[in-house]
C-alpha cells in the first residue's frame, strides 16, 4: 500500500480517482506482491525550499521499502515547546536502537527561517537603504523649500500685507511640498510597476502589485514631505510683513 501526494496523483492518474489503483516501480519490484495499492492522497509539501516546485512523492511503509534505508526523518507533532521534548524523544529512540545516530534535531519554524535567510537579508538591506533614501530626500526637500521661502520673502510680505494670514502662508508652503512629493511619486510609480517582477524574484510571497503596501508607501512619503516642509512653512508664517517688504 502507498500514499501519493497531489502532484504524483495528477502525474500518474490525471483527473481520475487514484484510490484503489496500483503502482509498480520499473527498476525493482516490491518484496511481496511487486505492486503498491494507493490508499490515500495527501497535500503537497515543501522539503528543501519554499520556492521549490512540488515533487512527486509516494509514501510507503518501511517494510515495503524498495531500497536499503540509510537515513530516516522522524517528525513529531506536539502542543508544547518542541525543543523541550527533543531530549526525551532522543532517549526513547536510543533506547529502541542504541546504534542509531541522531542528527539535525530542529523545529519546523527554524527550518522555515533558514529557508528564508536570503529573503530576510534582502528585505533588511532594502529597508535600510530605503530609510536612508527617505532621510536624504527629506533633507533635500527641506533645503529646496527653505531656499524658496528665502527667495520669496518679499512676495510673502506682500501677500500678508494684502490680507493673507500666517496660517495661509503655512498651508501654501505645505501644499508646495505636497506637490513636489506627488510629482516624485508620479514619476516613481511606473518604474515600481515595471520592476514588480524583480521583487517577486527576490522576496518570497511578495506580489508584483501589492495595493496595501503601495498605499502605505505613498502615505509615508506624503507624511515625510509634510514633516520636511513644516519648518520652512512655519518660518514663512512668522514673517513680519514690514520687515519682509524691506528685504531686497
Amino acid at each position: 500500500m502507498a500514499i501519493l501526494n497531489e502532484t504524483a496523483a495528477r502525474f500518474y492518474f490525471g483527473t481520475a480517482d487514484p484510490i484503489g489503483k496500483k503502482l509498480r516501480f520499473a527498476h525493482r519490484a516490491a518484496a511481496d506482491t511487486g505492486e503498491y495499492e494507493v490508499i490515500g492522497v495527501v497535500k503537497d509539501t515543501k522539503h528543501k525550499s519554499l520556492r521549490e516546485e512540488p515533487w512527486r512523492f509516494m509514501y510507503i511503509p518501511l517494510a515495503q521499502a524498495i531500497d536499503r534505508i540509510n537515513r530516516l526523518a522522524l517528525s513529531v507533532r506536539c502542543s508544547r515547546d518542541p525543543m523541550a521534548l527533543a531530549a526525551p524523544i532522543q532517549k526513547e529512540v536510543q533506547r529502541a536502537r542504541s546504534t542509531l545516530l541522531i542528527t539535525n534535531v530542529t523545529t519546523l519554524e527554524k527550518q522555515v527561517q533558514i529557508s528564508l535567510r536570503r529573503e530576510r537579508l534582502v528585505s533588511t538591506l532594502a529597508t535600510a537603504f530605503g530609510a536612508l533614501a527617505l532621510v536624504l530626500a527629506c533633507i533635500g526637500l527641506y533645503g529646496v523649500l527653505a531656499y524658496a521661502v528665502t527667495r520669496r520673502t518679499s512676495e510673502i510680505g506682500i501677500r500678508m500685507a494684502l490680507g493673507a494670514t500666517s496660517s495661509g502662508m503655512v498651508w501654501m508652503i505645505l501644499r508646495e511640498a505636497a506637490v513636489l512629493a506627488m510629482s516624485g511619486i508620479a514619476v516613481a510609480v511606473p518604474a515600481l510597476l515595471a520592476l514588480g517582477n524583480l521583487s517577486r524574484a527576490l522576496l518570497y510571497g511578495v506580489d508584483s502589485f501589492d495595493l496595501p503596501a503601495f498605499a502605505c508607501a505613498l502615505l509615508v512619503l506624503l507624511l515625510s514631505a509634510t514633516i520636511a516642509g513644516t519648518v520652512p512653512a512655519r518660518r514663512a508664517g512668522r514673517l513680519d510683513p514690514v520687515t519682509a517688504l524691506r528685504v531686497e
